[in-house]
């Protein structure tokens, strides 16, 4: 429900979150998989870039956090 509420462009995932999700809830998304992506996000410079050189805005999510409503 969370992702079909969400509709997230591209999720970061592992092999445990993906089982749990399964193929069918993931079906529609762009993955990274953290355990296969780190030789090539270990050539990424160190250092954040400047978001505004991206044309990002504050409009532009970079995640979303669920809560179950009980923490106000």
């Amino acid at each position: 429900q969370v992702l079909e509420d969400a509709a997230p462009q591209l999720m970061l995932c592992d092999a445990a979150g993906r089982a749990a999700l399964g193929a069918a809830a993931l079906a529609d998304l762009t993955l990274v998989d953290l355990e296969t992506a780190t030789p090539a996000l270990a050539k990424l410079p160190a250092s954040d870039p400047d978001p505004r050189a991206l044309g990002l805005t504050a409009r532009h999510l970079a995640y979303i956090i669920y809560t179950s409503g009980s923490t106000g």
